[in-house]
């Protein structure tokens, strides 16, 4: 059985530009099964509307005095057929 990989923790309080590109790419690229970024509160709005619906990921935040944790966990991959609408 392969070992479980750490979660991932990205400190992003002090980033000023191309913040969620740069969130998008950890989030496609890394094996880890959790990634959390810090970040400052006025941020929030912006990261949880452009990668708040990701079918990939279960969001959790935690607010900090000014700071928020926004951790991504990856869902479980389904086995079986995709149920949807007709």
């Amino acid at each position: 059985m392969p070992e479980p990989i750490e979660p991932l923790v990205v400190d992003c309080r002090e980033v000023k530009c191309g913040l969620i590109p740069e969130m998008q790419r950890l989030l496609a690229s890394t094996p880890a099964a959790s990634v959390e970024f810090l970040l400052p509160v006025r941020l929030l709005s912006q990261v949880v509307s452009v990668l708040g619906t990701d079918p990939g990921f279960d969001l959790e935040i935690t607010e900090r005095g000014g700071e928020v944790s926004v951790c991504f966990r990856r869902r479980a991959q389904r086995s079986g057929p995709a149920l949807g609408y007709l």
